[in-house]
């Protein structure tokens, strides 16, 4: 299953549900491959949070109790994306990105099956 703030509704249920029964669910490509990173309402709480785009989406997920595993090539980004612990989302700053979709978004068991 893709999880990312451009997933929607859909796949929140269903986050919510696994969160709820002790399941953990890893969010392997959190940033969506770049997508979520282009959002008007993820770039509107960047800049509200004086933050970038990634660590937005990033702490996102963590409060949605995803196990996050950015992939990230440059050490400089990666120390920028795992400095989410300072801040934290308010609720309806968290619930508006929650609720981004995605036109075609795909749900797949298996990460190799998902652009």
């Amino acid at each position: 299953m893709t999880i990312s703030p451009p997933s929607g509704p859909v796949h929140s249920s269903a986050v919510s549900s696994a969160v709820r029964n002790g399941i953990l669910l890893i969010a392997h490509t959190p940033l969506a491959q770049g997508v979520a990173l282009t959002n008007a309402q993820v770039f509107r709480c960047a800049a509200l949070y004086g933050i970038n785009a990634a660590q937005i989406v990033l702490r996102w997920a963590m409060q949605k109790g995803l196990i996050v595993i950015p992939t990230v090539m440059n050490i400089k980004h990666q120390q920028i994306d795992f400095d989410i612990w300072n801040f934290a989302l308010t609720d309806g700053d968290f619930w508006n990105i929650d609720l981004l979709n995605k036109k075609g978004s795909k749900m797949s068991r298996d990460p190799s099956r998902v652009d």
